[in-house]
C-alpha cells in the first residue's frame, strides 16, 4: 500500500472513531439531518460535535490532513493486520449501494470488497453463510444467507451482481433487511449469531427521513447482533453512526480508492473475527 494513500485513510479512520464528527467539514454536518430525523439516538450523536479533541492536528474546513499530519500519522500508527476468520460462524447480510454516484469501476470496488470479506472467512451450513441486498431507487434482496453454502459458487454470485445506476435509498435497504429477517426469507440460522454490513459511497436521497427511524428498528428487533455501516466519500457520517448498532462499528474515509478500501475491508474482518471469540 502507498504510504500516502494508508496515511489518509488512517486519518479518516481516527478522526471518525476517536473525535466523532469534529474533523467533518463544517458544510458537511447535519445537511441531512431534519427535524422528523432529530431522534434521541440523532441528538446523542450530535451532541458530540462540539466536545471533542483533535490529537492529530488543529481543526479545518478543509476535508484533507496537511502532509505534515499524514507523515506523523504513518509514523505512529500501524497498519491493521491482514487477517483470516475461519472460526467466524455467522449469518452475514452485506446491504451494497449501487447509486449513480458510484460509477460502474467503483462498483466493482465494492464488489471485491465483499469478496475479500468472503474470502476470509469459512463458507458452510454449519460455517457462516452470506445474502446480498442491493439498493438504488428501491432494494432488492438478490440471495438469502442459505443459497450459496460453498465459497465457490458464493463468490460466483457477488461478482455477477448487477449495477443500476440509481439514487440511495438506505432506508428501504434498512426495511428490507428487518422485513425479511422477521418472516423468514432471509434464511437466518437459529443459533447463528447475525450481523449486518451497509456500505455506500454517499448519503441517503430517497426516504431520507425514514433512515434512522428504520435503522432504529432493526436495532431494537435485536435480530442483528450487529450492524456495521462502512461509508466512503459523500457518506454522511452522522447518518452511517445512526445506522450501525454502535457508533464505533461506523467506518468512514473520504476517499474511494482501492487501498482506502483495503484498509476499511481489513478493520472490519478484524471486528467480524474478535466478534467470533
Amino acid at each position: 500500500m502507498h504510504c500516502t494513500a494508508f496515511a489518509v485513510v488512517l486519518w479518516s479512520l481516527i478522526a471518525v472513531q476517536d473525535q466523532g464528527v469534529s474533523a467533518l467539514p463544517h458544510n458537511k454536518r447535519e445537511e441531512l439531518i431534519t427535524d422528523d430525523m432529530k431522534t434521541s439516538k440523532m441528538e446523542e450523536i450530535v451532541a458530540t460535535t462540539d466536545h471533542t479533541t483533535n490529537s492529530l492536528s488543529t481543526e479545518t474546513e478543509s476535508a484533507t490532513p496537511t502532509q505534515e499530519t499524514l507523515n506523523s500519522t504513518t509514523q505512529t500508527l500501524p497498519q491493521t493486520p491482514s487477517v483470516n476468520c475461519e472460526s467466524l460462524s455467522a449469518d452475514l447480510v452485506f446491504m451494497i449501494d449501487t447509486s449513480g454516484s458510484i460509477g460502474m469501476d467503483r462498483f466493482q470496488m465494492f464488489i471485491n470488497f465483499v469478496g475479500d470479506i468472503v474470502g476470509r472467512i469459512s463458507i458452510g451450513l454449519q460455517e457462516s453463510l452470506v445474502g446480498i441486498i442491493l439498493f438504488g431507487n428501491d432494494a432488492h434482496l438478490h440471495f438469502n444467507v442459505r443459497t450459496y453454502t460453498d465459497k465457490t459458487t458464493l463468490l460466483a454470485a457477488i461478482n455477477s451482481l448487477q449495477y443500476y445506476d440509481e439514487n440511495t435509498n438506505t432506508a428501504a435497504a434498512l426495511s428490507l433487511l428487518l422485513r425479511s429477517a422477521q418472516d423468514g426469507t432471509m434464511g437466518l440460522r437459529p443459533g447463528h449469531p447475525h450481523i449486518a454490513i451497509l456500505i455506500t459511497d454517499g448519503y441517503s436521497t430517497h426516504n431520507i427521513e425514514q433512515t434512522i427511524p428504520t435503522a432504529e428498528s432493526v436495532h431494537a428487533s435485536n435480530i442483528f447482533k450487529q450492524v456495521y455501516a462502512v461509508g466512503v466519500n459523500d457518506a454522511n457520517i452522522n447518518e452511517l453512526k445512526a445506522i450501525a448498532s454502535d457508533p464505533s462499528l461506523a467506518l468512514f474515509s473520504y476517499l474511494f480508492v482501492d487501498d482506502v478500501l483495503k484498509q476499511l475491508e481489513q478493520d472490519l474482518s478484524h471486528n467480524l473475527c474478535s466478534s467470533s471469540s
